[in-house]
């Protein structure tokens, strides 16, 4: 049973790196060219992962 939790949970957590990840660059792209409302979407999917995370 624990084997299968681990399995699980690993995946959860490399999912929830990989939209991290994914909206920290969206972030970095959109401040380096000037987009205000690509740097608001990205900081949404920012949120909404740490919200998931904290849970």
């Amino acid at each position: 049973m624990l084997p299968v939790m681990g399995y699980v949970v690993g995946g959860a957590f490399s999912t929830g790196l990989v939209v991290a990840l994914g909206s920290a660059l969206l972030c970095a792209y959109a401040a380096f060219n000037h987009n205000f409302w690509l740097l608001c979407a990205a900081t949404l999917v920012a949120g909404y992962c740490n919200a998931n995370g904290n849970l």
